[in-house]
């Protein structure tokens, strides 16, 4: 559910809590609040109009917060790996793509006509390999120290998580922007990743293990999220992405729990399911069909968690849904509907699922 108040949209989750709890998040400064399950519309109001000035000073922090320049990835410019700032030296090459650190430098070669998405498209691959280097040297390291283990891991250009966790298949992500921050960084998200295969939620146990393995841990993170963020994550959000979320996310929301109960319930009949989180993740496969409409899907993450009538323990689970959507073409995005609901498997980053902001697919693909 979403609220507006004072020209400030807020995304409201209802879930079995006691009190609530009210967030402005990183990296553009969204408003969150948690609130208990029975608690009226008309006291989550109240309770966030006597917050107002304290959510608009933390919004204001969010957007005076510096910021990378958009790049375009030629001889002169900054780059950071690992926290440490490097300039980049372009230099024309038709044969080969190349990256290439030298002292305080970075040589990258590629066509001489390369756009500026064709670089950085690669750059970020580079970012990939670096990460990936790392957390096969690290992971094992924290596993050891916690006795835990993850299934498999994998990187995603994410903009507003440093990581995530999928409990139920002990499965991490990791932000590819992690290899622009320093190594401590990396290290303080692969602990507190691997700390959620232990504890959900970031309640007392939660702290007291990240106390445990590391004391310094509330430096780092105030560290982390001081330090510049992308040009992507303050500018470059998808047009249909956000027409989608402020037009159409409470119909998205109600369609993933109706399908969710009723899935859920085959197998469950006994069970008592509630369903928390509900966040659009992506907008992509955009593609024009007749009658000037747009075909897109769109994936969504959701928490879950049932309890047994029987029984008082919970399980928690997330699943990921690809929704497949259909609208009209234009300012209003009229006659939105949902095709089809499908469960799916969280994926790394895929060219092919990119997009611009205009409407346009990244690929060959044009809509005229």
């Amino acid at each position: 559910m979403r609220i507006v108040i004072s020209e400030i949209p807020i995304e409201v989750q209802k879930k079995p809590i006691k009190n609530m709890h009210l967030q402005v998040k990183p990296p553009d400064g969204h408003v969150v609040i948690s609130a208990p399950l029975d608690i009226s519309d008309k006291a989550i109001e109240i309770y966030v109009r006597t917050n107002l000035q304290w959510v608009k000073e933390s919004i204001k922090r969010f957007q005076d917060q510096p910021r990378n320049t958009k790049r375009q990835y030629v001889s002169g410019e900054t780059m950071y790996i690992w926290g440490k700032q490097y300039f980049i030296k372009f230099v024309p090459d038709e044969q080969k793509n190349s990256f290439d650190m030298q002292g305080n430098v970075v040589i990258l070669r590629m066509k001489k006509n390369s756009t500026v998405k064709q670089r950085e498209n690669y750059v970020r691959e580079q970012y990939r390999l670096l990460l990936k280097s790392e957390i096969e040297r690290l992971l094992p390291k924290w596993e050891s120290i916690t006795g835990l283990h993850c299934m498999s891991w994998q990187t995603k250009y994410m903009i507003t998580k440093w990581g995530t966790c999928n409990i139920e298949k002990k499965k991490l992500w990791f932000n590819l922007q992690l290899a622009q921050k320093p190594i401590k960084c990396l290290e303080y998200i692969i602990l507190h990743e691997l700390n959620h295969l232990r504890v959900r939620h970031h309640n007392s146990d939660f702290v007291a293990y990240m106390d445990l393995y590391m004391p310094n841990w509330r430096e780092i993170k105030q560290e982390l999220n001081n330090l510049k963020l992308d040009y992507y994550d303050a500018h470059n959000d998808n047009t249909l992405y956000k027409l989608i979320n402020q037009s159409h996310y409470d119909v998205i929301k109600d369609a993933v729990e109706i399908y969710l109960n009723v899935e859920l319930a085959k197998n469950k009949k006994d069970a008592k399911i509630i369903i928390s989180n509900v966040e659009i993740q992506n907008v992509f496969n955009i593609e024009q069909i007749k009658d000037s409409s747009l075909a897109f899907d769109i994936v969504v993450p959701v928490d879950v968690k049932w309890s047994l009538k029987k029984s008082k323990k919970n399980k928690f689970v997330q699943k990921w849904l690809k929704i497949h959507c259909q609208v009209l073409l234009g300012i209003e995005l009229t006659e939105f509907k949902i095709i089809s609901i499908t469960e799916v498997e969280q994926q790394e980053d895929s060219d092919n699922d990119k997009f611009s902001g205009e409407l346009l697919p990244m690929g060959n693909n044009k809509v005229e």
